[in-house]
């Protein structure tokens, strides 16, 4: 019996320990079998603790104090709880990586368990109810969201830094998240705003804008942007403005400031409510700094709901505008089709349990047009929130496929090097989601080869708004494409894309009143001149003007009119100049001009002063004679002496046109902000060292020479009576002359480049000078001749007629000297003048002393 007993024994022995080995075996597959957990804290914008109550104009949640968002907010929601069972079910039909036999998901048994939380669109609302799911539930294994970089940034010092837990965003985009001391577990699926800035470079490098203005939020999301636009756009200058949230104040300031600026384009950097958007919107067109011929353009943080809708005018100038965002559904893109048509087939009781109860989805939701106004948020950041939950479930399966997710699994895992010893885990993700290739740089950051951007315009069809496609860049080729059959146009329905700047109206001061003025005293100059060359003409018999030799009047008559024509050429500027030539110096008429007016009034002078120069001479050398010489000058030696001044005049002249003619430059004074000239002058330019200075020197020094030798032979003649020669008034004219130029010459070179007053100076210059001329040689004869008794001498006729002779003249005028007659009308005609000791010859001067000591001439004319 006992060996039966003791087999019976070991039997059931073997029985009871293949049980238990069944149990094991058993439990084990059970355990293995098991789903591994992964708790996932999803902060959603429900509600704007920014809001107040009486400005909340949706629900407002009694529990969190704080207005619900809009309803376009709940697709991202409904986005990312689609994300979740995709992932529990193993379904790939948006991300091919889902498959349970793929290489990430084969053998995975993590379930993603999500727990919905309001971030209260502020960092405050996000880190309260992430402390508060910590203290109450499970620490989570990681954090989506929140949307606003404002919320990540505390969130992840909490959650990052407390806890070693890994966050991952799918709406913020601020470059100071990228900061991995501050921020150690921060990631992102949307690319971060350093890279949508260089974008919104390309595209206004791509339409040639140098200028433009940013205004932005005084926020970090903000605050970010602008950074990168300052530091990216290395072709484009900036002209930067703030404002504060929720403070019309400040949008008010800013917008006033933008529109004096001449900026014809602006980004606006804003977060802000719907409601305040659109006053500051409307602000904006008040001021003039969106409208017809602008250009707004707007980034992420600006949907359609944020214009406004309410006004005609309104929606004619916000049509156009410009969104400049990384597109989360990229149109064309398998991924996203698919999810695109399958959404009439999504069921929001997929949904709706996890959500609370004023933020449920419409039964109807699910119905609308994933690009209505209702779901906008879907394309633009639902997105990226399903790549965002996907990019954690398959981080939960790269770090073990049935393991538990440890504490602090971002420090043990995430940033320390995969076993290839190059990359750290986290960049070894690479899978297909809704916006494409999904690969994360070793910051965490969204890798910018693998996203696409949109440049989408704004249209407001029956007062609804949306965004159309226009223009895609795509980021790994830096190429723009344009959408086809789309309909590229600009604010205001315009066609035309506006200018980057609109320069402000530039002050040229031209000469306008002052060129008139020149004119108007050149008619009063020039007729007052020719109306002496007249009385000249007809008053050339009698003898005050022959004792002055009529051709010499004549001649000063011209060299006056000369003189007086060089107010024409000043009056020319570019005021025509429609190529802006004259900058460089180009402007022909002008340049003319310049040159016209040197050769009239040198030319002028010359031919005015010389034949009174040489007159005075020769008065002095027949006057001045005590040794009685004979001396023989007749006018064509002083016309021979005047034509050698003009050669030298020419010889100066002709040089200077050939070698170096003055130009009319046109010199800018003052540029705006952006270079833009607001005020110039244009003038005919002398360059100090130049040949033009030279030569100007040269004609100065002979002029003053000229006039202090005419000073010197009105001194010699002094003595001799006026009636028989002009000495007196020829010296008022030169003393006047000098005078004048002495006075003018330095007050036209302070005034140098202010061509108003330079032309004003030089008018009164001019108008002095020659009515001096004119006024002292030709009044005293006016008065002589006009004023006095005039009768004609017998002498006239008998002339005329061929009634007389020499002797009879002679005789009549001895007896005239005798009787001391100073018959003012007689007619005289000398062919030149000599003198002669003793000599009876009738074509003689005989100088003789009068009782005053004076010299008295008589005239005796020789006809043949």
């Amino acid at each position: 019996m006992i060996p039966v007993l003791r087999g019976s024994v070991k039997k059931s022995q073997f029985k009871l320990l293949l049980v238990v080995c069944l149990v094991l075996l058993l439990s084990a597959h059970a355990s293995s079998s098991s789903s591994s957990r992964v708790n996932l804290a999803i902060l959603q914008r429900m509600t704007d603790a920014r809001v107040a109550l009486q400005e909340c104009n949706t629900i407002y949640v009694d529990e969190s104090k704080s207005c619900a968002r809009a309803d376009r907010f709940k697709g991202t929601v409904a986005a990312a709880l689609l994300a979740v069972k995709d992932f529990n079910d193993r379904n790939p039909r948006f991300v091919r990586q889902f498959d349970k036999d793929s290489e990430l998901l084969g053998g995975c048994n993590k379930v993603l368990v999500p727990d919905i939380m309001d971030s209260g669109s502020t960092g405050t609302v996000s880190v309260r109810n992430i402390i508060g799911a910590i203290a109450s539930k499970e620490i989570p294994d990681a954090v989506i969201g929140p949307s606003r970089s404002d919320a990540s940034q505390p969130v992840n010092v909490v959650v990052g830094g407390a806890y070693g837990i890994p966050q991952i965003s799918y709406g913020s985009t601020s470059i100071a998240l990228d900061n991995t001391l501050i921020y150690p577990s921060f990631m992102r699926t949307i690319p971060a705003d350093s890279e949508t800035a260089w974008i919104i470079c390309e595209y206004l490098r791509e339409i040639g804008y140098k200028y433009s203005s940013i205004l932005y939020v005084i926020d970090s999301y903000g605050e970010s942007f602008r950074t990168a636009l300052l530091s990216q756009c290395k072709s484009t200058t900036f002209q930067v403005f703030s404002y504060i949230d929720n403070d019309m104040k400040t949008v008010e300031e800013s917008l006033t400031a933008i529109s004096q600026t001449g900026v014809n384009s602006l980004i606006l950097i804003s977060t802000s409510e719907t409601g305040f958007v659109q006053e500051m919107l409307r602000k904006a067109y008040a001021y003039g700094v969106v409208g017809k011929g602008r250009l707004l353009i707007t980034t992420d943080g600006v949907s359609p709901a944020h214009f406004p809708v309410d006004d005609t005018e309104l929606q004619a100038a916000m049509n156009g505008s410009l969104l400049m965002v990384p597109t989360g559904g990229v149109d064309g893109t398998d991924s996203w089709e698919t999810f695109r048509r399958n959404w009439s087939n999504f069921d929001v009781n997929d949904v709706n349990p996890e959500l609370p109860e004023y933020w449920q989805l419409a039964h109807d939701f699910y119905e609308k047009t994933i690009y209505g106004p209702d779901t906008s948020m879907v394309k633009i950041f639902g997105a990226y929130e399903y790549d965002a939950i996907a990019a954690i479930g398959l981080f939960a399966c790269m770090y073990d496929k049935t393991q538990e997710i440890p504490v602090e699994w971002w420090n043990k895992w995430f940033t320390k090097v995969s076993d290839d010893g190059v990359m750290k885990n986290v960049e070894k993700l690479k899978f297909d989601g809704l916006t494409g290739e999904v690969r994360l740089d070793s910051k965490g950051n969204r890798l910018a080869s693998t996203a696409t951007y949109e440049a989408q315009t704004l249209e407001i069809i029956n007062g609804i708004a949306g965004f159309r496609r226009r223009q895609i860049f795509n980021r790994a080729a830096s190429l723009w494409t344009t959408v086809a059959g789309a309909d590229i146009f600009y604010n205001g329905n315009s066609y035309s894309l506006p200018p980057d700047v609109i320069p402000r109206d530039e002050d040229k001061q031209f000469l306008g009143s002052a060129a008139i003025t020149s004119y108007i005293v050149y008619v009063l100059l020039g007729g007052v001149t020719i109306f002496c060359f007249i009385w000249t003409i007809l008053n050339r018999n009698y003898k005050v003007v022959v004792a002055s030799q009529f051709e010499f009047l004549v001649l000063i008559t011209f060299g006056v009119f000369i003189s007086v024509t060089t107010l024409v050429p000043l009056a020319v500027d570019d005021e025509n100049d429609q190529d802006g030539l004259a900058y460089y110096g180009e402007y022909e008429p002008a340049n003319t001009a310049c040159m016209a007016s040197v050769w009239l009034y040198n030319l002028g002078f010359v031919i005015t002063f010389v034949p009174l120069f040489v007159k005075m001479w020769r008065v002095n050398k027949l006057f001045n004679n005590p040794k009685l010489k004979r001396i023989v000058i007749s006018n064509k030696l002083l016309f021979k002496i005047i034509l050698v001044f003009l050669v030298v005049e020419f010889a100066i002249l002709i040089p200077w046109q050939v070698v170096y003619p003055v130009r009319f430059i046109r010199k800018v004074t003052q540029r705006d902000l952006f270079g833009f000239p607001i005020a110039s002058v244009g003038y005919c330019r002398y360059d100090m060292g130049s040949p033009s200075v030279i030569f100007l020197s040269v004609l100065l020094t002979l002029h003053l020479v000229y006039l202090i030798v005419g000073c010197f032979l009105c001194y010699f003649g002094r003595h001799i009576e006026t009636k028989y020669q002009e000495g007196k008034y020829v010296t008022i004219a030169i003393i006047t002359y000098i005078q004048v130029l002495a006075v003018s010459i330095p007050v036209v070179v302070l005034s140098y480049g202010e061509p108003v007053t330079s032309l004003i100076i030089r008018i009164i210059v001019i108008f002095l000078n020659n009515m001096t001329v004119l006024c002292c040689l030709f009044w005293p004869k006016m008065y002589m001749l006009n004023f006095l008794q005039r009768t004609h001498s017998s002498n006239l006729e008998s002339i005329r007629h061929g009634k007389s002779s020499t002797k009879n003249i002679s005789k009549s005028k001895r007896e005239s000297h005798h009787n001391d007659s100073n018959n003012k009308n007689e007619v005289i005609r000398p062919d030149h003048d000599t003198v002669t000791n003793g000599n009876k010859n009738p074509n003689t001067i005989l100088p003789q002393k009068s009782d005053s000591g004076l010299n008295r001439e008589e005239y005796q004319i020789h006809l043949s």
